[in-house]
């Protein structure tokens, strides 16, 4: 006899209120299996993927600065007036 053969012939025996919390636990346990798998799947491609080292100089030479740096744009305020 396996385990849900045992598990139906305790059950069985039960009043019907009983039977029904049990019923809930068996699907609040499904429920939370399918949660974790689904958490896992997610995760477990990120675990696997390199990291990278670092961030700073990802776009080092992709970004030129043209003009100066300074005072890039000649503008004479209202208020300088």
């Amino acid at each position: 006899m396996n385990t849900a053969d045992t598990i139906y012939q305790q059950v069985k025996e039960l009043p019907e209120p009983l039977v029904q919390e049990i019923l809930d636990f068996t699907e609040f346990v499904k429920l939370k299996w399918q949660t974790k798998l689904r958490v896992t799947s997610l995760v477990l491609p990120l675990a696997t993927t390199p990291k990278a080292k670092s961030l700073l100089g990802i776009h080092k030479g992709q970004i030129q600065i043209r003009g100066d740096i300074i005072a890039p744009i000649d503008v004479t305020w209202k208020a300088q007036q």
